[in-house]
């Protein structure tokens, strides 16, 4: 499911152009999008490293965690800018 993500999201942040006639609300989401893909890259590096070293729910549920961190940390950091 998350593979289709890139795919989908050019498709998205044109419609919400469109319906919108400005640019801010599809530049929202493109920038959400960076963000929620840098915490599916710490996911995928949990995943990896702990692979076959701990129980399956154990590493899905670190991944997870990571993700939710590093992807709440970044929007913090980077999300909020740019807004009025």
């Amino acid at each position: 499911m998350f593979l289709a993500f890139p795919a989908i999201l050019a498709a998205t942040l044109t419609l919400i152009e469109k319906e919108e006639h400005r640019r801010g609300p599809a530049a929202q989401d493109a920038r959400g999008a960076m963000l929620g893909a840098a915490g599916m890259i710490a996911f995928a590096g949990c995943v990896w490293a702990l692979a076959g070293r701990l129980p399956a729910p154990l590493v899905l549920a670190i991944a997870g965690t990571a993700w939710t961190i590093i992807a709440a940390a970044l929007y913090l950091a980077v999300g909020t800018r740019g807004r009025g």
